[in-house]
């Protein structure tokens, strides 16, 4: 009880932390309702006018959400060696290791010792290391 109360009298920049939770809660309902009627407007047309409605929608998309909405369904099975990068994937002690610096040199067979002693040359070329 004495933590509802301290976040009732919470505020972000002045303004108390309960307005703000219904401000985004009412934002969550209009967005909601907004689509309801926009699809309730497609339903509306007829079917000659249904590709210009789609064409017009997927102009105000992302070119990434373009690509996720016609991506086909992956359908292959999952095999057990999909499994276990899954659940190696989602161990935490995984997760939570670090990469050092040492790691990194190793994969190009390098020391940290070794990498020190490169040479450091600028890119002198002109074309900012894109070339």
């Amino acid at each position: 009880m004495i933590e509802a109360r301290r976040l009732a009298k919470a505020s972000i920049n002045g303004a108390p932390f309960g307005s703000i939770i219904k401000l985004i809660q009412t934002m969550a309902l209009d967005l909601a309702q907004e689509r309801q009627r926009a699809r309730a407007y497609l339903d509306c047309l007829q079917p000659e006018q249904v590709p210009a409605a789609r064409k017009m929608l997927e102009s105000m998309v992302s070119p990434l959400d373009r690509l996720l909405t016609t991506a086909p369904i992956d359908d292959e099975p999952v095999t057990a060696a999909d499994r276990a990068a899954i659940e190696a994937a989602n161990d935490p002690s995984i997760q939570s290791k670090a990469v050092t610096t040492e790691d990194i040199l190793a994969d190009f067979g390098l020391t940290k010792n070794e990498f020190d002693k490169l040479p450091l040359r600028p890119i002198s070329d002109g074309t900012n290391g894109n070339g």
